[in-house]
């Protein structure tokens, strides 16, 4: 049976942390626990599981932002590969019990904004079993800027 780990930030200071979760029900704050009697409240709304999932020998949880590079054969001059970056969003979904990557690109606003516009959900165990999966998490969809 897989350890259950969960990363969330801290309220003070606001970094991340890894550890149990932990809620404490009589005073209503949420914690993780690094041991027994070491526990650090957090935020709630930045709470995010590990399902088992790792990239590049390290644990990948639910909201990381993934940067994956596929080779791709060029159509400028035959026999030349570009490596593409492809970014995606690790959620959970309760329905089907699947991890899935959430593929996206990031999107300029008329108004100067930018967002994440989503194309498509792929389970993580069908890129894992097609060998594609060689990538690494390059934040958090919890950061904050300058993080």
């Amino acid at each position: 049976m897989r350890e259950v780990l969960f990363k969330a930030r801290l309220i003070e200071p606001d970094e991340w942390f890894h550890g149990h979760y932990y809620f404490d029900g009589f005073c209503e704050k949420h914690y993780l626990l690094r041991n027994e009697t070491l526990k650090f409240e957090i935020d709630p709304e930045t709470l995010c599981q590990w399902r088992g999932v790792d990239l590049s020998s390290k644990n990948v949880f639910d909201g990381d932002i993934v940067s994956i590079d596929y080779d791709e054969e060029s159509h400028v001059e035959e026999g030349v590969t570009n490596t593409v970056p492809y970014l995606f969003v690790v959620w959970f979904n309760d329905d089907d019990l699947t991890t899935y990557l959430r593929e996206f690109v990031i999107v300029d606003t008329e108004d100067g904004e930018m967002i994440r516009d989503y194309i498509e959900d792929y389970p993580i165990s069908d890129m894992c079993n097609k060998g594609v999966i060689d990538g690494k998490a390059i934040g958090n969809i919890h950061d904050k800027e300058g993080d």
